[in-house]
């Protein structure tokens, strides 16, 4: 019985300790955490402005278990099949704090904010649902001012796509970029959850 005592109380002490270097490493943007219990990131968001602070915004799911599959038209003449979020699965939002640009976004801080998991289920459902084409602008341009944005999407084994964007941003992006402004402007006022252990 000492032994099974001793046991959780390493991991505990594992977890804790996984936690706080966490909460204050820098590290890439692009970077995952990797916390027991964390639950897998699905959705990132990163909002830069250029004289202001900027952050980043991960929203996380756990309990994804048993599959649900599901036909979704895209075009009218054909279908994606993809795992819809299981009922009992919890979608959790993280914040952490930009504090340099160069060589890459480094952020620092991981605080779990209070947001309604049925709101973030929401967006990434939304995000996944959406088809439209992959092109840039090429407008042959450039700029140094302004805000910056990343949106990235994470689904199973790997798969993954991000979009970057200055303040002006490619037409036809419109649907991720008003899905993304919209995020920005709730996730902004979103609290710290009070009494996360974690936060």
């Amino acid at each position: 019985m000492g032994n099974k005592h001793a046991r959780a109380f390493q991991l505990e002490s594992a977890r804790r300790v996984e936690w706080e270097r966490t909460r204050t490493e820098p590290r890439c943007v692009n970077d995952d955490v990797h916390v027991y219990g964390i639950g897998i990131k699905r959705v990132q968001l990163l909002y830069a402005p250029g004289f202001e602070s900027g952050y980043s915004w991960d929203i996380r799911e756990q309990g994804a278990g048993t599959a649900t599959v599901t036909s979704i038209p895209a075009d009218g003449e054909s279908a994606g099949t993809f795992r819809q979020p299981d009922a009992e699965a919890e979608f959790t939002l993280y914040r952490s704090e930009i504090i340099t640009s160069h060589p890459c976004y480094t952020v620092q801080g991981y605080q779990r904010l209070d947001y309604p998991s049925k709101r973030l289920q929401d967006f990434f459902v939304r995000l996944r649902s959406l088809s439209l084409p992959i092109s840039p602008l090429y407008t042959g341009y450039g700029g140094a001012d302004g805000i910056y944005y990343e949106l990235a999407l994470y689904g199973d084994l790997n798969s993954s796509l991000r979009f970057t964007w200055w303040s002006e941003s490619p037409e036809q992006w419109k649907e991720v970029v008003a899905i993304g402004e919209e995020m920005v402007k709730e996730f902004r006022q979103a609290e710290v959850m009070v009494g996360d252990e974690n936060s």
